[in-house]
């Protein structure tokens, strides 16, 4: 029989200064396409799908999702490391068909030094698939732009609990508009690769992240989790 279809990411790498950099964005398609386990609708090219009017066309059939990776001079060593967000959604479920990931050049070496080029990548490419980025069209952040929010996703919750938390998963509450109501509260999870602040050593992606996406619409395997 033929082989089941699973999720299936795109790349378009741009500006990347070297090998390892561009590995790093291929081992974060490689483990995202690991946890999100079923297929979502081949999505044919049509007029607006890139994330940049001046980008190149994506594919003439984007299956499952297609994420343009552009390395840049953003604001120098040690400032925003990187950024980025689904660009189109589908119109039957709301899952992102197009995205895009901007990492600073002036970051990249250093980053590699310590090791944690991998995990910012995959912390950026996991918000494109809708991680933070789609809380709130989805209906599972609660207390947005208070002092407590809240992820109320069954499917993270139950995670949470299970690794001994109480309530639901709290939201970061603090930082700018890039990081409160769409990340992991720091203060919380401390390490774990959702917060919205990179931590030296290891930064886990936990089973509550893996699940969350589940809380999405994506079906996952929590196996793949750290």
């Amino acid at each position: 029989p033929p082989k089941p279809r699973t999720y299936n990411i795109t790349l378009r790498i741009t500006g990347s200064p070297n090998g390892t950099a561009t590995r790093a964005v291929r081992d974060g398609e490689h483990r995202l396409e690991g946890i999100i386990t079923t297929d979502v609708s081949d999505i044919q090219r049509t007029a607006g799908l890139q994330c940049d009017s001046g980008d190149p066309n994506p594919p003439a059939t984007i299956d499952d999702l297609y994420i343009d990776v552009k390395f840049v001079n953003d604001d120098g060593p040690a400032g925003t490391l990187a950024a980025a967000g689904p660009c189109v959604t589908r119109t039957s479920n709301g899952l992102p068909v197009t995205g895009t990931v901007l990492i600073d050049k002036a970051d990249v070496p250093a980053m590699i030094r310590n090791g944690s080029l991998d995990e910012t990548v995959l912390h950026e490419m996991t918000h494109v698939v809708g991680f933070g980025t789609l809380w709130r069209r989805k209906g599972v952040l609660q207390g947005a732009g208070g002092s407590n929010p809240r992820f109320s996703g069954n499917k993270a919750n139950s995670a949470w609990r299970a690794l001994g938390g109480t309530g639901s998963v709290p939201v970061e509450n603090s930082g700018g508009g890039g990081t409160r109501d769409g990340h992991w509260r720091e203060s919380v999870l401390k390490s774990e690769l959702m917060t919205g602040y990179a931590n030296s050593g290891f930064n886990p992606m936990s089973t509550v992240s893996v699940a969350s996406l589940g809380d999405l619409g994506y079906r996952v395997n929590l196996a793949k989790a750290d």
